[in-house]
């Protein structure tokens, strides 16, 4: 097993993170992970709780259901 250390979380953690809007576009979200070298982001509402987290393998599938249709 891997050797870790023993610290808090908070100091490995990512902390400037690019967040998205609920409301925000399948679009803008491909424009904003293009535009900042990420592949996920997490969603929250407008009142500024987590919803979720959206990745890119999220648009993959997204585009294998538009191809069912």
């Amino acid at each position: 097993l891997l050797k870790l250390p023993n610290i808090p979380v908070s100091e490995t953690m990512t902390k400037n993170i690019i967040s998205l809007s609920e409301i925000t576009t399948v679009s803008e979200f491909v424009k904003t992970i293009r535009k900042e070298d990420i592949d996920q982001a997490p969603v929250l509402s407008v009142t500024g709780n987590l919803l979720g987290m959206i990745e890119d393998r999220d648009l993959l599938e997204l585009a294998l259901e538009v191809q069912k249709d």
